[in-house]
């Protein structure tokens, strides 16, 4: 599988897709990432990477597969990092239908904005 979910901070999910990947995977990587975030009673964030990685189909199917994942009550702040204006805009879209347990939606362009964004948004 071309997506990895760890643990980047103590309230920072880092999910990371590297190489070649599709919307399943992607399915398959945020399910993860939320079945982490619901084992905390903490406020969990999530850094959604895709610097260095390539998709191959379009966004036509993500709304279906995303429609499916339960997002946890404790989800912060969702950042996606991507260097692709358009996969960012769309993501951001279709997580801010589909994902009402988010605190908020961002897009940046690399991972140290990302974690500098959240680290100044929450208090930790």
């Amino acid at each position: 599988m071309s997506v990895t979910v760890d643990w980047c901070s103590s309230h920072i999910i880092h999910v990371n897709f590297e190489n070649h990947w599709d919307w399943q995977e992607f399915s398959t990587g945020m399910q993860q990432a939320y079945t982490l975030m619901s084992k905390s009673a903490k406020t969990v964030n999530l850094m959604v990477d895709f610097v260095g990685s390539i998709k191959h189909v379009s966004t036509s199917a993500l709304a279906n597969i995303i429609d499916k994942v339960e997002t946890p009550p404790n989800q912060g702040i969702t950042v996606i990092v991507t260097e692709d204006a358009l996969l960012g805009d769309k993501l951001s879209h279709i997580l801010g239908q589909t994902n009402p347990n988010a605190a908020m939606i961002a897009v940046v362009s690399n991972g140290e904005e990302a974690i500098n964004l959240i680290r100044n948004s929450v208090r930790v």
